[in-house]
């Protein structure tokens, strides 16, 4: 109780602070993607400088989530916190940032099926064309022929320039984006397949 009270741990930004005000981030993605500012924003807890490394017998007021989870965990991307956050990164239109994002996510060397099965998979993280994020059901990878424009109006699309990013398509595709099937383009400009 007297180190939780009294000790000074160095936070990110050169300041001084006690354990029950402070936050500790194991993840690396999450100083990379979503950063210590952003993190005290979110939490309300200031971040422990990156390599201070702290005792395991002193505890801080809260210790971040990581980026993407694990088996006991949703990660940040799953919770909602993560979602309204990655939202505000699609309104402010930060490209990079999902650049960033899906490079990080992609790094785990997970069997392949275990992405499509993890939480971050049905997660509103795929950035559309508009500006916004959906999930996998929502967000389509745009067909390769031309598509109507009734088709264009009624579905959401994967952002265009995620489509010329390598890492950004291959984590997609790892987490079950699909392209929109034909049945679902001649439904939609009324087409009868019977």
């Amino acid at each position: 109780e007297y180190l939780r009270k009294n000790v000074k741990l160095p936070a990110y930004d050169g300041t001084l602070l006690t354990p029950d005000k402070a936050m500790y981030v194991s993840d690396p993605d999450m100083w990379d993607v979503v950063g210590a500012t952003a993190l005290e924003k979110l939490y309300g807890f200031k971040p422990v400088a990156q390599d201070v490394r702290i005792p395991t017998d002193l505890r801080v007021a809260r210790n971040a989530p990581l980026l993407y989870g694990h088996s006991g965990s949703s990660g940040f991307v799953s919770e909602k916190i993560g979602g309204d956050f990655l939202a505000d990164m699609a309104k402010d239109k930060n490209l990079p940032f999902f650049k960033l994002l899906y490079e990080k996510m992609s790094k785990p060397n997970w069997p392949p099926d275990t992405y499509k099965y993890a939480p971050l998979a049905r997660a509103n993280i795929v950035l559309a064309n508009d500006w916004t994020v959906g999930t996998r059901e929502t967000v389509y990878f745009r067909p390769e022929h031309k598509i109507p424009g009734i088709v264009e109006r009624n579905f959401k699309f994967v952002h265009s320039s995620l489509m010329e990013d390598a890492p950004s398509v291959s984590f997609l595709d790892k987490i079950g984006v699909r392209q929109l099937p034909e049945s679902e383009i001649q439904k939609a400009i009324g087409v009868d397949l019977l």
